[in-house]
């Protein structure tokens, strides 16, 4: 039986990028990846990336996924249906109408969305949207859609209105969301406009070459020949539908290195083609091995075909953008796949890739992300249950003003968790919230390490263009009477040691601009100079009176005792002090020397203040020996 609803997914808003400010702009997609995270990895090393830079596009290749994307992979304006023994589709799908999965009595009996076990592993991240219906989702008794199969969080599905056909539905654990209506489509209720703008702008792109073919026997060759090889921007080609239905070979020649490629295909006769070979500057664009490069510099722009049918023996390569029409392929693609009617994958084991494409519009990847991972230090730490799960509150500011808000939950096995992709500029800000009560645990403040630097809790930081934030949010845990100055895990940095120079403990006030007193040492308005050395009893670090003098504080002993009118000679009954006493010079400099902080002090200054404050104790106590004995 069909999964039932059981959860709602949280979902951004995603504001439409006018397209023609994408089409007057250059590629922004080149430049390196930042250090990235995703739930699924157990490393950072191991992580899926932000989406590559164009020339370093993947070829076909396994799980897991290599980079994340969740922009729109697969859109349909009408109903979309898999049959025929059509295996995989990868990438977010939204599907305005109602999606049908049905299979064969003779081929696998499991139909793979949003990851796929071949494809080019581009995927929404684990946990995220992988299948979005404004309608019902149908599937066949005896077969099974699974959504976001062998990620940590599985893919989520929202449909708008109910799961039926009796076969099952595998969200591996993601969230199935039934009977939501229109919001079943959020962000994306207005998409079908946004490939038909594009389209339309794209259709005015200045022709950069030039299109010939070649008919002989049963080949039917289309060639399409760059005259502008300086034109890096796009690359722009106009071909009637009459004269590419039936071809069956494909040639791009002279294409600059990493350009895009549009390919206006006008007229409105119904196209149909059964191809054999697609090459791109004299290679085969279409082996696995090497397929990204021309799938995502290649986008085939339908803005008029009423219907198209995608057949042969080549699979097919680039995106595919058709809003007016109803689509059906015969074999597999490589790239977006976007129509405004029905769209339908039939034939034994095809499958859809997610390829972006690099050109100027709003088909590449999702700009960027944070994802983030927990981890646990202090003396306390192995009194948290293992079991134990932390939760990170993120709000996200857009330009346009919009702001959302959601949460992460954290694990304690440092699973890194990605949080919703987002524009470049996007202002986030995070906060740790409703932590965990644990007996005998009382916990320091968070501390929030973005890309490596300290931050405290409900820190802000700005969305790069094609990155992702690297977040880890260090918990301190100390015993109920421990002292609450631990310092957060080996490699990091102590908040109050922004300058990682070794005064751990230290924590400046304003009355410290330059951050320079030393390990232990709370500057107050008595101390301008912020030069003293000593530790005081007063709630500022001084005495009562100001002076700076030598206290112990209550936990230690009365500041009474130490008037030199009742007698630092004495004992605690008020005689003399017998040579077996311990004298309270000694406890204070015992006091003291104990408060000296441990964790990331050098040992040369932590030593040579003891050493000090030992040397300061013994004359002391020599002194008061001497008016005993005077």
């Amino acid at each position: 039986m069909p999964a039932r609803p059981d959860a709602a997914s949280h979902t951004p808003k995603r504001s439409r990028r006018p397209v023609s400010a994408l089409l007057s702009a250059s590629l922004g997609l080149a430049g390196s990846v930042a250090l990235v995270a995703g739930p699924w990895a157990q490393s950072a090393a191991a992580a899926p990336g932000a989406c590559p830079a164009p020339g370093d596009m993947p070829g076909i290749s396994q799980l897991p996924p290599t980079f994340i994307d969740s922009n729109v992979s697969v859109f349909a304006g009408g109903d979309f249906l898999a049959t025929g023994g059509a295996a995989e589709s990868e990438g977010l799908h939204v599907i305005r109408g109602a999606a049908r999965f049905e299979q064969y009595r003779d081929s696998a009996r499991t139909f793979n969305l949003g990851t796929v076990g071949a494809g080019s592993q581009i995927t929404p991240p684990g946990g995220h949207l992988m299948l979005q219906v404004g309608g019902d989702v149908d599937v066949d008794s005896g077969v099974t859609l699974s959504v976001g199969a062998r990620i940590a969080g599985g893919g989520a599905v929202n449909v708008g209105g109910s799961v039926v056909g009796g076969g099952d539905v595998e969200t591996n654990g993601g969230a199935l969301t039934g009977s939501m209506g229109a919001g079943a489509l959020a962000p994306w209720h207005d998409y079908h406009e946004v490939i038909k703008d594009a389209s339309q702008a794209l259709a005015a792109a200045p022709d950069t070459g030039r299109v010939d073919g070649v008919n002989w026997d049963a080949a039917r060759i289309r060639r399409f020949t760059s005259t502008d090889p300086s034109n890096t921007t796009l690359q722009a080609f106009t071909i009637d539908a009459a004269e590419l239905t039936g071809a069956t070979e494909l040639q791009f020649i002279g294409i600059p290195q990493d350009a895009p490629v549009v390919v206006n295909v006008v007229g409105h006769t119904d196209v149909t083609l059964a191809l054999t070979s697609v090459t791109l500057n004299g290679s085969a664009a279409d082996q696995h091995a090497t397929l990204g490069d021309a799938a995502s510099r290649i986008l085939w722009n339908f803005a008029s075909t009423a219907r198209l049918t995608m057949g042969g023996t080549s699979e097919w390569i680039g995106s595919v953008l058709a809003p007016q029409a109803d689509v059906v392929f015969h074999t597999s693609a490589n790239g977006r796949v976007l129509v405004g009617g029905d769209l339908t994958t039939r034939g034994e084991g095809h499958e859809f890739h997610a390829f972006p494409w690099i050109g100027p519009a709003p088909f590449g990847c999702v700009d960027g992300s944070f994802a983030a991972r927990k981890t646990l230090t202090g003396v306390a730490s192995a009194a948290v249950p293992p079991h134990t799960v932390f939760t990170l509150k993120y709000t996200h500011r857009h330009d346009d003003g919009a702001t959302h808000t959601g949460t992460l939950r954290l694990p304690l096995d440092g699973t890194l968790v990605s949080g919703p992709m987002l524009r470049a500029g996007a202002v986030v800000t995070l906060r740790e919230i409703d932590i965990p009560q644990i007996a005998g645990v009382t916990w320091a403040d968070p501390v929030l390490m973005i890309d490596g630097e300290p931050q405290e809790n409900g820190a802000s930081f700005v969305i790069g263009e094609n990155t992702i934030v690297s977040v880890v949010v260090v918990n301190t845990a100390h015993t109920d009477d421990a002292d609450k100055g631990a310092a957060v895990p080996e490699g990091d940095y102590p908040v109050a040691d922004p300058d990682d120079d070794g005064l751990a403990g230290y924590f400046p006030t304003e009355d410290d601009p330059d951050d320079d007193g030393p390990a232990g040492y709370f500057p107050t308005e008595d101390d301008p100079n912020d030069d003293a050395g000593e530790v005081g009893t007063g709630e500022d670090g001084t005495g009562e009176d100001g002076t700076g003098e030598v206290g112990t504080g209550d936990d230690d002993m009365d500041e009474d005792d130490m008037d030199e009118d009742d007698g630092a000679d004495e004992g605690d009954d008020g005689a003399p002090a017998e040579d077996g006493d311990v004298d309270d010079t000694a406890s204070l400099v015992g006091s003291v020397t104990a408060r000296l902080p441990v964790t990331g002090a050098p040992a040369v200054l932590a030593t040579a203040l003891a050493a000090i404050l030992t040397v300061t104790g013994a004359i002391l106590a020599v002194v008061a020996r001497q008016r005993r004995t005077a």
